[in-house]
């Protein structure tokens, strides 16, 4: 999702927000028809863009463990499958965490148990129509949950933010540490390195780390401070992500949350793939 798209999104979460609680009986229903069906069409395609970050991921996976059939990939494949293995199970927790919460929050405003459906193995997401949820438009539990409403929710946003960047640190090192460069050196990273981007730029630099765009890259990525500019001041990010943030809403920053660490985890999908030995003849030939 682009930036163009998210400043869209926002824009249509601040209107409905407004409507919803000042002036919905003043606007127009088609109007307010409208936005709504505009709000639906931005989550399905949040939705549709995690189920194809997750289907290239798996694609790689499947390429992978082909390659072991090839003598000349076999060694470095077997070698990257099983990082490959443990960056996919960290990725597929957070997900979890994500996608448990937004299940939580609509199971508070609709009594609706796991409206979003999961498949363990190809981590696909399914979905009921977003026009059976009655309260689309209430941000009453968005904002207790996740929003600056109690302690109980800055603490449970606080947490989702510290295992968004826990996730981070974890996924790079599963990607970036004990990497051997082209001058046979042994390039280390440890948890020290990731204190901030401009110290980690400055390292990888120093050892001229053979990934270091993409690890910079997952780092912007899933770096979320905890406090943000806003107007004058700083607040705490989740009144600014959270806070009187329509049930809809949710929907669609939850997933937009989950799409970032798939982007993620596809970088470095792609970056163990990059380190296999090029087979002697096409992955085709070892399908059955």
């Amino acid at each position: 999702m682009n930036t163009k798209t998210i400043s869209l999104i926002s824009f249509f979460i601040f209107v409905l927000t407004f409507f919803s609680c000042s002036q919905k009986k003043e606007i127009e229903l088609e109007d307010y028809k409208g936005l709504i069906t505009s709000l639906v069409n931005s989550c399905e395609q949040t939705i549709a863009r995690n189920n194809n970050l997750v289907k290239d991921i798996n694609a790689i996976r499947t390429k992978m463990i082909l390659m072991t059939y090839d003598p000349q990939s076999r060694k470095t494949s077997l070698e990257m499958i099983p990082l490959f293995k443990k960056a996919n199970l960290k990725t597929n927790q957070i997900d979890d965490l994500l996608l448990n919460t937004l299940n939580e929050i609509i199971n508070k405003e609709e009594g609706i148990n796991n409206w979003l459906k999961k498949n363990s193995v190809t981590q696909t997401t399914s979905y009921d129509s977003f026009y059976r949820l009655k309260k689309i438009d209430s941000p009453k539990w968005t904002t207790k949950m996740l929003g600056v409403d109690s302690e109980e929710s800055i603490n449970r946003a606080e947490n989702l933010r510290v295992s968004l960047l826990n996730y981070r640190d974890e996924l790079i090192l599963a990607i970036a540490d004990s990497v051997i460069n082209y001058k046979n050196q042994l390039q280390i990273i440890t948890i020290e390195n990731l204190s901030s981007f401009e110290g980690f730029k400055s390292y990888l630099e120093k050892i001229d780390h053979l990934n270091k765009f993409e690890l910079l890259e997952i780092y912007e990525e899933l770096t979320f401070p905890k406090e943000i500019p806003f107007s004058d001041k700083n607040i705490l990010w989740n009144q600014k992500v959270f806070q009187n943030q329509p049930l809809i809403g949710a929907i669609s920053t939850l997933n937009y949350y989950r799409n970032k660490i798939r982007i993620a985890q596809l970088l470095g999908a792609k970056t163990f793939w990059s380190r296999i030995d090029k087979p002697l003849k096409p992955l085709y030939e070892y399908q059955e």
